[in-house]
C-alpha cells in the first residue's frame, strides 16, 4: 500500500503475510497461531520436523523440543497462549502403529483427518508422553499433530513405531503325564511389546525372548497359555494328567479265589485303579470249601457272594474261606 504524507512525501509498506498452511511431504510442517484454539494465524512457521526417506514405519516426526523460551510464539516476550498445527504426508507399509505424542500442555493427533488422540487440551499439564495404537493401511497417509501452550513450561514431540504381529509358542515336553508328576514347558515370542503366561510365570525381555519352566507336580489336567501384544496373539499347551492310581489289596484266608471286575493293574496281592473307579469282587471257594464272609473294606457285604467298592481311597479286603463240613472227598 502507498500513501502520501504532505510533510515527508510518499511512503509504502507491505502487509504482513500469513504462514503458508501446507502439508509437508515426508516431513511435518506447521504454522503458529495466537490463542489455545488456533484463534488467529500468525506469520510464524513452526519448526519443521525430521525428513523421512521413503518408508516412515518407525519414525520420529517431531523430536522433543523445549520451546519454553517462546521463540515459536507470535509474541516472544510473552511465550504463552499459542497453538501450532503441523501436517505431513508419509508412506506406511501398513499394520498397527504405536504413536508416542508428548506435550506440555496439550496435543491432538489425526490420521487422514480422523482424530485418533486428544489429550489435556487445556493449560497447566506438565510434559507427558501419551502412547496409543492406530491401524493404518499401506500407502500414503496424512498425519496432523496439534499442540497448544497455555503457560509455564512448553515442549512437544511426536514419533511412531510399526508394531509387527507377534509370533508366540508354548509347548510341553510331555502332554500326558502320570498323576502328581511334572513336565517342562518351553515358551518363546518375537515382535512383542508385552506378554503374559497363564498360570503366571516369569518371562523375559521385549521384543523377543524365550525360556523354560517346570509345571510342578500336577494332580489335574491344565492348559498353559502365552498371550502377547499387539493383537493378543495366543498359543496354548494342554498337559493331561492321568487319574490318581489307588490300590486295592485282597487277602485270602483259606482256600479260594477272588475275581475282580474290572481287573486292575496287578502288583503282587494288590491291583491299581483310577480314582473313582467301581470294582466288583466275587468270591470263589476252592474244592470242598465254603465262603464264610468278607472282611476289611468289604465287611458290610457280610457273606454275600459279591462286594462292590468305589475307589476313592486305598482299599484292603479279606476273603474268608473254610472247610465245608458237608464235603466228603470219598
Amino acid at each position: 500500500a502507498t500513501w502520501s504524507n504532505p510533510i515527508t512525501g510518499n511512503f509504502s509498506c507491505t502487509a504482513p503475510t500469513s504462514c503458508a498452511i501446507t502439508t509437508g511431504t515426508n516431513q511435518m510442517t506447521g504454522c503458529v497461531y495466537n490463542g489455545l484454539n488456533f484463534d488467529t494465524i500468525t506469520n510464524t512457521s513452526a519448526q519443521a520436523g525430521n525428513a523421512a526417506s521413503g518408508n516412515a514405519d518407525n519414525f520420529t516426526a517431531l523430536p522433543y523440543n523445549d520451546v519454553s523460551a517462546g521463540f515459536l510464539s507470535a509474541n516472544p516476550s510473552s511465550p504463552n497462549n499459542f497453538s501450532i498445527r503441523w501436517k505431513g504426508a508419509f508412506n506406511f507399509s501398513g499394520g498397527t502403529y504405536q504413536f508416542n505424542a508428548g506435550s506440555d500442555d496439550g496435543e491432538r493427533v489425526y490420521v487422514d483427518g480422523a482424530k485418533v488422540w486428544d489429550a489435556a487440551w487445556s493449560a497447566g499439564r506438565g510434559y507427558t508422553v501419551d502412547s496409543f495404537t492406530v491401524p493404518i493401511s499401506a500407502g500414503l497417509h496424512t498425519i496432523i499433530y496439534e499442540y497448544n501452550q497455555g503457560y509455564g513450561g512448553a515442549a512437544y514431540g511426536l514419533s511412531w513405531i510399526h508394531m509387527l504381529t507377534p509370533t508366540v509358542s508354548i509347548t510341553a515336553d510331555s502332554t500326558n503325564i502320570p498323576y502328581n508328576t511334572s513336565t517342562t514347558l518351553h515358551w518363546s515370542y518375537t515382535n512383542a511389546t508385552s506378554c503374559t503366561i497363564t498360570p503366571p510365570a516369569t518371562i523375559g525381555d521385549y521384543p523377543s525372548s524365550s525360556g523354560s519352566i517346570s509345571t510342578g507336580n500336577l494332580t489335574a489336567s491344565r492348559t498353559y497359555t502365552i498371550s502377547c501384544n499387539p493383537g493378543s496373539v495366543n498359543s496354548n499347551a494342554l498337559v493331561n494328567v492321568s487319574a490318581q492310581q489307588i490300590d486295592l489289596c485282597v487277602t485270602k484266608s483259606g482256600q479260594g479265589t477272588v475275581t475282580l471286575n474290572p481287573v486292575g493293574t496287578p502288583d503282587s496281592t494288590c491291583w491299581s485303579y483310577g480314582s473313582g473307579a467301581t470294582v466288583q469282587l466275587t468270591e470263589n471257594p476252592g474244592s470242598g470249601r465254603i465262603f464264610t464272609g468278607w472282611g476289611g473294606d468289604c465287611s458290610s457285604s457280610g457273606t454275600s457272594a459279591t462286594c462292590n467298592l468305589i475307589m476313592d481311597s486305598s482299599k484292603s479286603v479279606i476273603a474268608n474261606f473254610a472247610i465245608n463240613p458237608n464235603y466228603k472227598e470219598f
